[in-house]
């Protein structure tokens, strides 16, 4: 985050890619420490904020429930459940209804 403070007002941009992608939540963070945004969305709420998205893809499209939880893997990381979270999407056979994984893999 400091490397962000210091380079995005020199260049205007940075890349964050990989970062953002295994850690998403890191998204947030950025969104507090640099555009000063004091509201913070639960992970929970995130997760559960896919579940139509997933269904809408998979309806119109036919893409496979895997296709979209195998990027949402990072989204625990670091917090405590992350093993469980990260375990039940990619033990996801896409055959389960997108609202009961997301619930069962949600950490307690």
């Amino acid at each position: 985050m400091e490397d962000i403070k210091t380079l995005l007002p020199k260049f205007g941009g940075l890349m964050i890619g990989r970062q953002a992608y295994q850690n998403p939540w890191f998204l947030v963070e950025i969104e507090r420490e640099i555009f000063g945004r004091t509201d913070r969305p639960a992970r929970e709420d995130i997760a559960r904020a896919m579940i139509p998205y997933i269904e809408q893809q998979a309806r119109d499209h036919g893409t496979p429930l895997k296709s979209i939880t195998r990027h949402m893997i990072g989204l625990y990381q670091g917090q405590p459940g992350a093993r469980r979270w990260r375990r039940t999407l990619s033990e996801a056979t896409g055959s389960e209804d997108p609202a009961q994984l997301i619930e069962a893999a949600l950490p307690s």
